[in-house]
Protein backbone atom coordinates (compact mmCIF):
# COMPACT_ATOMS: atom_id res chain seq x y z
CA UNK A 1 0.00 0.00 0.00
CA UNK A 2 2.78 2.45 0.96
CA UNK A 3 4.59 1.61 -2.27
CA UNK A 4 1.44 2.38 -4.29
CA UNK A 5 1.04 5.74 -2.53
CA UNK A 6 4.72 6.42 -3.17
CA UNK A 7 4.37 5.79 -6.92
CA UNK A 8 1.15 7.84 -7.10
CA UNK A 9 2.77 10.80 -5.37
CA UNK A 10 5.70 10.73 -7.77
CA UNK A 11 3.42 10.58 -10.79
CA UNK A 12 1.24 13.48 -9.76
CA UNK A 13 4.09 15.76 -8.80
CA UNK A 14 5.29 15.80 -12.41
CA UNK A 15 4.62 19.19 -13.97
CA UNK A 16 3.48 19.77 -17.51
CA UNK A 17 7.07 19.73 -18.89
CA UNK A 18 7.73 15.97 -19.12
CA UNK A 19 11.48 16.24 -18.38
CA UNK A 20 11.23 18.21 -15.15
CA UNK A 21 9.67 16.79 -11.99
CA UNK A 22 8.92 19.06 -9.04
CA UNK A 23 8.74 17.07 -5.80
CA UNK A 24 7.86 18.07 -2.26
CA UNK A 25 10.79 16.63 -0.33
CA UNK A 26 8.95 16.63 3.01
CA UNK A 27 6.13 14.45 1.70
CA UNK A 28 8.55 12.27 -0.25
CA UNK A 29 10.62 11.46 2.82
CA UNK A 30 7.45 10.52 4.73
CA UNK A 31 6.27 8.00 2.13
CA UNK A 32 9.52 6.51 0.82
CA UNK A 33 9.43 2.73 1.23
CA UNK A 34 12.18 1.01 3.20
CA UNK A 35 15.37 0.65 1.20
CA UNK A 36 14.79 3.62 -1.11
CA UNK A 37 16.64 6.89 -0.49
CA UNK A 38 16.10 10.33 -1.96
CA UNK A 39 19.59 10.24 -3.44
CA UNK A 40 19.01 6.87 -5.13
CA UNK A 41 15.71 8.05 -6.58
CA UNK A 42 17.29 11.27 -7.87
CA UNK A 43 20.15 9.41 -9.55
CA UNK A 44 17.78 6.98 -11.30
CA UNK A 45 15.54 9.76 -12.60
CA UNK A 46 18.49 11.82 -13.82
CA UNK A 47 19.86 8.74 -15.55
CA UNK A 48 16.58 8.63 -17.50
CA UNK A 49 16.89 12.29 -18.50
CA UNK A 50 14.51 13.71 -15.88
CA UNK A 51 15.63 16.76 -13.96
CA UNK A 52 14.38 16.73 -10.37
CA UNK A 53 13.53 19.92 -8.53
CA UNK A 54 12.86 19.53 -4.81
CA UNK A 55 10.45 22.20 -3.69
CA UNK A 56 11.07 23.41 -0.18
CA UNK A 57 8.17 24.24 2.17
CA UNK A 58 9.15 27.92 2.07
CA UNK A 59 8.56 28.04 -1.70
CA UNK A 60 5.06 26.58 -1.49
CA UNK A 61 4.18 28.60 1.62
CA UNK A 62 1.93 31.55 0.77
CA UNK A 63 0.90 32.91 4.17
CA UNK A 64 1.74 32.26 7.83
CA UNK A 65 -0.24 33.35 10.88
CA UNK A 66 0.38 32.61 14.54
CA UNK A 67 -0.62 28.95 14.24
CA UNK A 68 -2.03 28.48 10.74
CA UNK A 69 -0.36 28.45 7.33
CA UNK A 70 -1.63 28.51 3.73
CA UNK A 71 0.38 26.63 1.10
CA UNK A 72 0.04 25.56 -2.50
CA UNK A 73 -0.82 21.87 -2.74
CA UNK A 74 2.23 19.77 -3.63
CA UNK A 75 0.00 17.51 -5.74
CA UNK A 76 -2.72 19.90 -6.97
CA UNK A 77 -6.02 18.61 -8.29
CA UNK A 78 -6.63 21.96 -10.02
CA UNK A 79 -4.57 25.13 -10.52
CA UNK A 80 -3.98 27.05 -7.29
CA UNK A 81 -5.30 24.27 -5.07
CA UNK A 82 -4.53 25.30 -1.47
CA UNK A 83 -3.92 23.38 1.77
CA UNK A 84 -4.44 25.15 5.09
CA UNK A 85 -2.64 23.58 8.06
CA UNK A 86 -2.64 24.13 11.82
CA UNK A 87 0.91 23.74 13.14
CA UNK A 88 1.37 20.67 15.32
CA UNK A 89 -2.31 19.66 15.21
CA UNK A 90 -3.51 16.45 13.60
CA UNK A 91 -7.24 16.80 14.40
CA UNK A 92 -9.78 19.58 14.86
CA UNK A 93 -10.49 18.55 18.45
CA UNK A 94 -6.82 19.11 19.34
CA UNK A 95 -7.12 22.82 18.43
CA UNK A 96 -7.71 25.67 20.84
CA UNK A 97 -10.47 28.20 20.11
CA UNK A 98 -7.85 30.74 19.08
CA UNK A 99 -6.43 28.24 16.59
CA UNK A 100 -9.90 27.44 15.24
CA UNK A 101 -10.60 31.15 14.85
CA UNK A 102 -7.40 31.66 12.87
CA UNK A 103 -8.17 28.51 10.84
CA UNK A 104 -11.51 29.97 9.75
CA UNK A 105 -9.88 33.33 8.97
CA UNK A 106 -7.28 31.52 6.84
CA UNK A 107 -10.04 29.77 4.87
CA UNK A 108 -11.67 33.17 4.33
CA UNK A 109 -8.35 34.64 3.19
CA UNK A 110 -7.66 31.75 0.83
CA UNK A 111 -11.07 31.98 -0.85
CA UNK A 112 -10.96 35.75 -1.18
CA UNK A 113 -7.40 35.79 -2.54
CA UNK A 114 -8.25 33.19 -5.19
CA UNK A 115 -11.42 35.01 -6.18
CA UNK A 116 -9.60 38.31 -6.63
CA UNK A 117 -6.53 36.96 -8.43
CA UNK A 118 -7.74 34.13 -10.69
CA UNK A 119 -11.45 34.91 -10.95
CA UNK A 120 -12.69 31.71 -9.27
CA UNK A 121 -16.34 31.99 -8.24
CA UNK A 122 -16.84 28.58 -6.59
CA UNK A 123 -14.78 26.56 -4.11
CA UNK A 124 -14.76 23.02 -2.76
CA UNK A 125 -13.58 23.24 0.86
CA UNK A 126 -12.98 19.94 2.64
CA UNK A 127 -11.16 18.06 5.38
CA UNK A 128 -10.78 14.50 6.57
CA UNK A 129 -8.45 12.58 8.86
CA UNK A 130 -7.93 9.90 6.21
CA UNK A 131 -4.63 9.73 4.26
CA UNK A 132 -4.69 11.92 1.17
CA UNK A 133 -2.39 12.34 -1.82
CA UNK A 134 -0.47 15.57 -1.28
CA UNK A 135 -1.75 16.04 2.28
CA UNK A 136 0.69 16.03 5.18
CA UNK A 137 0.21 14.41 8.57
CA UNK A 138 -1.19 17.57 10.21
CA UNK A 139 -4.76 18.83 10.24
CA UNK A 140 -5.27 20.35 6.81
CA UNK A 141 -8.23 21.85 5.02
CA UNK A 142 -8.20 21.88 1.24
CA UNK A 143 -9.56 24.65 -0.98
CA UNK A 144 -10.02 23.74 -4.64
CA UNK A 145 -11.10 26.70 -6.80
CA UNK A 146 -13.49 26.37 -9.73
CA UNK A 147 -15.40 28.62 -12.06
CA UNK A 148 -12.36 30.32 -13.58
CA UNK A 149 -13.42 33.15 -15.86
CA UNK A 150 -16.89 33.25 -14.27
CA UNK A 151 -18.87 30.03 -14.55
CA UNK A 152 -22.19 31.87 -14.12
CA UNK A 153 -23.36 29.07 -11.87
CA UNK A 154 -23.03 26.29 -14.44
CA UNK A 155 -21.34 23.08 -13.27
CA UNK A 156 -19.43 20.72 -15.55
CA UNK A 157 -20.86 17.37 -14.40
CA UNK A 158 -17.88 15.40 -15.74
CA UNK A 159 -15.37 17.58 -13.89
CA UNK A 160 -17.54 17.34 -10.79
CA UNK A 161 -17.38 13.53 -10.93
CA UNK A 162 -13.58 13.74 -10.96
CA UNK A 163 -13.61 16.26 -8.11
CA UNK A 164 -15.87 14.03 -6.00
CA UNK A 165 -13.67 10.99 -6.62
CA UNK A 166 -10.67 12.96 -5.37
CA UNK A 167 -12.35 14.59 -2.37
CA UNK A 168 -14.30 11.50 -1.26
CA UNK A 169 -12.17 8.54 -2.31
CA UNK A 170 -8.66 9.94 -2.88
CA UNK A 171 -8.74 8.87 -6.53
CA UNK A 172 -6.57 11.30 -8.41
CA UNK A 173 -7.47 11.42 -12.11
CA UNK A 174 -4.87 12.85 -14.46
CA UNK A 175 -4.83 16.64 -14.44
CA UNK A 176 -2.88 19.12 -16.53
CA UNK A 177 -2.05 21.70 -13.89
CA UNK A 178 -0.10 24.80 -14.90
CA UNK A 179 0.42 27.52 -12.30
CA UNK A 180 1.88 30.89 -13.23
CA UNK A 181 4.68 32.18 -10.95
CA UNK A 182 3.27 35.68 -11.50
CA UNK A 183 -0.19 34.57 -10.33
CA UNK A 184 1.28 32.75 -7.33
CA UNK A 185 3.11 35.94 -6.36
CA UNK A 186 -0.17 37.88 -6.69
CA UNK A 187 -1.98 35.38 -4.44
CA UNK A 188 0.82 35.58 -1.86
CA UNK A 189 0.67 39.39 -1.89
CA UNK A 190 -3.12 39.44 -1.65
CA UNK A 191 -3.07 37.09 1.35
CA UNK A 192 -0.89 39.52 3.28
CA UNK A 193 -3.29 42.42 2.73
CA UNK A 194 -6.68 40.82 3.36
CA UNK A 195 -8.47 41.41 6.65
CA UNK A 196 -11.28 38.88 7.35
CA UNK A 197 -14.73 40.42 7.60
CA UNK A 198 -18.26 39.20 6.96
CA UNK A 199 -19.28 40.36 3.50
CA UNK A 200 -22.75 41.75 2.76
CA UNK A 201 -25.10 39.08 1.45
CA UNK A 202 -25.81 39.39 -2.27
CA UNK A 203 -29.52 38.82 -3.01
CA UNK A 204 -30.11 35.57 -4.86
CA UNK A 205 -32.62 35.15 -7.62
CA UNK A 206 -34.05 31.86 -8.85
CA UNK A 207 -31.72 29.09 -7.67
CA UNK A 208 -31.33 25.92 -9.72
CA UNK A 209 -28.63 23.38 -10.48
CA UNK A 210 -27.30 23.92 -13.99
CA UNK A 211 -25.14 21.19 -15.56
CA UNK A 212 -23.14 20.78 -18.75
CA UNK A 213 -21.92 17.40 -20.04
CA UNK A 214 -24.49 15.69 -17.84
CA UNK A 215 -24.99 12.83 -20.32
CA UNK A 216 -21.29 12.03 -20.22
CA UNK A 217 -21.39 12.15 -16.41
CA UNK A 218 -24.34 9.74 -16.41
CA UNK A 219 -22.31 7.42 -18.62
CA UNK A 220 -19.36 7.62 -16.19
CA UNK A 221 -21.55 6.65 -13.25
CA UNK A 222 -23.20 3.86 -15.22
CA UNK A 223 -19.73 2.57 -16.15
CA UNK A 224 -18.81 2.49 -12.44
CA UNK A 225 -21.95 0.48 -11.66
CA UNK A 226 -21.25 -1.90 -14.57
CA UNK A 227 -17.63 -2.44 -13.52
CA UNK A 228 -18.54 -3.00 -9.87
CA UNK A 229 -21.20 -5.59 -10.71
CA UNK A 230 -18.74 -7.33 -13.06
CA UNK A 231 -16.00 -7.40 -10.40
CA UNK A 232 -18.43 -8.86 -7.86
CA UNK A 233 -19.45 -11.58 -10.31
CA UNK A 234 -23.07 -10.43 -10.25
CA UNK A 235 -23.15 -9.29 -13.90
CA UNK A 236 -23.66 -12.35 -16.11
CA UNK A 237 -23.91 -10.47 -19.39
CA UNK A 238 -24.47 -6.91 -20.48
CA UNK A 239 -22.67 -4.25 -22.48
CA UNK A 240 -22.41 -0.56 -21.83
CA UNK A 241 -24.36 1.81 -24.09
CA UNK A 242 -22.16 3.93 -26.38
CA UNK A 243 -20.58 7.08 -25.00
CA UNK A 244 -22.90 9.98 -25.84
CA UNK A 245 -21.77 12.89 -27.95
CA UNK A 246 -20.82 15.82 -25.77
CA UNK A 247 -23.67 18.27 -25.66
CA UNK A 248 -23.44 22.04 -25.35
CA UNK A 249 -26.92 22.53 -23.95
CA UNK A 250 -27.32 23.27 -20.24
CA UNK A 251 -29.33 20.72 -18.26
CA UNK A 252 -31.25 22.38 -15.44
CA UNK A 253 -32.53 20.76 -12.25
CA UNK A 254 -35.16 22.66 -10.28
CA UNK A 255 -33.97 22.29 -6.70
CA UNK A 256 -36.68 24.03 -4.71
CA UNK A 257 -39.49 26.42 -5.47
CA UNK A 258 -38.58 28.43 -2.37
CA UNK A 259 -35.86 31.04 -2.55
CA UNK A 260 -33.98 29.31 0.28
CA UNK A 261 -35.00 25.92 1.68
CA UNK A 262 -32.99 26.44 4.89
CA UNK A 263 -34.93 29.62 5.66
CA UNK A 264 -38.20 27.70 5.27
CA UNK A 265 -39.66 26.90 8.75
CA UNK A 266 -41.27 23.69 7.43
CA UNK A 267 -37.89 22.38 6.24
CA UNK A 268 -36.21 23.22 9.56
CA UNK A 269 -39.06 21.62 11.53
CA UNK A 270 -38.66 18.39 9.57
CA UNK A 271 -34.88 18.11 9.46
CA UNK A 272 -33.48 19.76 12.58
CA UNK A 273 -31.49 17.70 15.07
CA UNK A 274 -30.51 20.56 17.38
CA UNK A 275 -29.47 24.20 17.74
CA UNK A 276 -25.94 25.04 18.85
CA UNK A 277 -25.17 28.68 19.45
CA UNK A 278 -25.59 30.60 16.20
CA UNK A 279 -25.88 27.47 14.05
CA UNK A 280 -28.29 24.62 13.41
CA UNK A 281 -27.51 20.95 12.74
CA UNK A 282 -29.88 19.18 10.37
CA UNK A 283 -30.10 15.75 8.79
CA UNK A 284 -30.30 15.58 5.01
CA UNK A 285 -33.68 14.51 3.64
CA UNK A 286 -31.80 12.74 0.80
CA UNK A 287 -29.06 10.79 2.61
CA UNK A 288 -26.40 9.00 0.58
CA UNK A 289 -24.69 7.45 3.62
CA UNK A 290 -26.19 4.59 5.70
CA UNK A 291 -25.18 6.54 8.82
CA UNK A 292 -27.01 9.64 7.61
CA UNK A 293 -25.87 12.96 6.20
CA UNK A 294 -25.63 15.93 8.56
CA UNK A 295 -25.79 19.57 7.56
CA UNK A 296 -24.27 22.38 9.64
CA UNK A 297 -25.48 25.89 8.82
CA UNK A 298 -25.77 29.39 10.30
CA UNK A 299 -29.24 30.38 11.48
CA UNK A 300 -29.07 33.65 9.54
CA UNK A 301 -29.31 33.54 5.77
CA UNK A 302 -25.88 33.64 4.13
CA UNK A 303 -25.22 32.20 0.70
CA UNK A 304 -21.40 31.89 0.74
CA UNK A 305 -19.38 30.33 3.60
CA UNK A 306 -18.72 33.76 5.04
CA UNK A 307 -19.29 33.45 8.79
CA UNK A 308 -18.90 35.40 11.99
CA UNK A 309 -16.31 34.19 14.52
CA UNK A 310 -19.09 32.71 16.67
CA UNK A 311 -20.67 30.85 13.74
CA UNK A 312 -17.29 29.48 12.64
CA UNK A 313 -16.33 28.19 16.12
CA UNK A 314 -19.78 26.61 16.60
CA UNK A 315 -19.48 24.95 13.17
CA UNK A 316 -16.08 23.45 14.02
CA UNK A 317 -17.47 22.24 17.36
CA UNK A 318 -20.32 20.56 15.49
CA UNK A 319 -17.87 18.76 13.18
CA UNK A 320 -15.87 17.57 16.21
CA UNK A 321 -19.03 16.33 17.94
CA UNK A 322 -20.27 14.51 14.84
CA UNK A 323 -16.88 12.90 14.34
CA UNK A 324 -16.90 11.54 17.89
CA UNK A 325 -20.50 10.44 17.51
CA UNK A 326 -19.83 8.33 14.42
CA UNK A 327 -16.66 6.93 15.96
CA UNK A 328 -18.73 5.64 18.88
CA UNK A 329 -21.79 4.51 16.93
CA UNK A 330 -20.33 3.25 13.65
CA UNK A 331 -16.76 2.63 14.88
CA UNK A 332 -15.40 4.28 11.75
CA UNK A 333 -13.14 7.25 11.11
CA UNK A 334 -13.89 7.22 7.38
CA UNK A 335 -15.72 10.54 7.51
CA UNK A 336 -15.61 13.60 5.33
CA UNK A 337 -16.81 17.13 5.83
CA UNK A 338 -17.00 19.53 2.93
CA UNK A 339 -18.55 22.78 1.77
CA UNK A 340 -19.75 23.33 -1.78
CA UNK A 341 -19.27 27.08 -1.95
CA UNK A 342 -20.86 28.11 -5.23
CA UNK A 343 -23.09 26.45 -7.86
CA UNK A 344 -20.14 25.44 -10.07
CA UNK A 345 -19.03 22.88 -7.45
CA UNK A 346 -22.52 21.60 -6.70
CA UNK A 347 -24.09 23.93 -4.12
CA UNK A 348 -27.83 23.36 -4.50
CA UNK A 349 -29.28 25.59 -1.74
CA UNK A 350 -28.47 29.32 -1.52
CA UNK A 351 -27.72 29.02 2.21
CA UNK A 352 -24.18 27.96 3.10
CA UNK A 353 -23.79 24.63 4.88
CA UNK A 354 -21.22 21.98 5.77
CA UNK A 355 -21.90 18.38 4.77
CA UNK A 356 -20.71 15.72 7.23
CA UNK A 357 -21.10 11.97 6.73
CA UNK A 358 -19.37 8.62 6.68
CA UNK A 359 -18.37 7.89 3.13
CA UNK A 360 -20.73 5.49 1.33
CA UNK A 361 -19.52 2.62 -0.80
CA UNK A 362 -18.48 3.83 -4.29
CA UNK A 363 -21.37 1.81 -5.78
CA UNK A 364 -23.83 3.85 -3.71
CA UNK A 365 -22.07 7.05 -4.78
CA UNK A 366 -22.41 6.11 -8.47
CA UNK A 367 -26.11 5.33 -8.01
CA UNK A 368 -26.65 8.64 -6.20
CA UNK A 369 -24.89 10.51 -9.01
CA UNK A 370 -27.40 9.24 -11.56
CA UNK A 371 -30.31 9.88 -9.22
CA UNK A 372 -29.13 13.46 -8.65
CA UNK A 373 -28.94 14.33 -12.35
CA UNK A 374 -32.45 12.93 -12.84
CA UNK A 375 -33.55 14.72 -9.63
CA UNK A 376 -34.85 11.39 -8.29
CA UNK A 377 -32.87 10.77 -5.10
CA UNK A 378 -35.15 9.10 -2.52
CA UNK A 379 -36.54 11.46 0.11
CA UNK A 380 -37.18 10.47 3.73
CA UNK A 381 -40.74 10.96 4.95
CA UNK A 382 -41.52 13.39 7.77
CA UNK A 383 -42.01 10.50 10.20
CA UNK A 384 -38.73 8.78 9.20
CA UNK A 385 -36.83 12.05 9.49
CA UNK A 386 -38.22 13.03 12.89
CA UNK A 387 -37.59 9.55 14.32
CA UNK A 388 -33.95 9.63 13.16
CA UNK A 389 -33.40 13.20 14.42
CA UNK A 390 -34.87 12.50 17.87
CA UNK A 391 -32.68 9.40 18.26
CA UNK A 392 -29.55 11.37 17.40
CA UNK A 393 -30.39 14.56 19.33
CA UNK A 394 -29.42 13.56 22.94
CA UNK A 395 -26.28 11.75 21.74
CA UNK A 396 -25.15 14.73 19.68
CA UNK A 397 -25.87 17.27 22.43
CA UNK A 398 -23.76 15.18 24.81
CA UNK A 399 -20.83 15.33 22.39
CA UNK A 400 -21.34 19.04 21.75
CA UNK A 401 -21.06 19.79 25.46
CA UNK A 402 -17.76 17.93 25.54
CA UNK A 403 -16.42 19.90 22.56
CA UNK A 404 -16.74 23.28 24.29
Amino acid sequence: MHYFIFLSALFWTAVSHALIWTINRTILEEILPSGVTVEELTQILELEGIDVFYESPSESLLWKGNWVSISLASAPFAPYHLWIAVDGRQTLDACTKDELTELYEAIWRGKKALAETIGADSFMIFTTEEPRIGKGSFLEIGIIPSGFGKSRGVMDAVEKNALNEYVFYNQFSKQSVIQSPKTIAAIREKLQDLQPAVQPEIPQGRWTQKLTHHREALHQNLQSIHDTLAELGALIDGEMPPLPIKEDAVHEIQIDLDRCAFCNPKVIEKQIVCDWGDIQILMSHKPTSPSGNFLILPKRHQCAWDLTKEEAIASFEAVIALKKLVLESAESNHWICYIQDGPAVGQTVPHTHIHFFLLPDPLKYAISGIQHIHNQRPILSYEEMRTACEEIRPLLLKQLEKSK
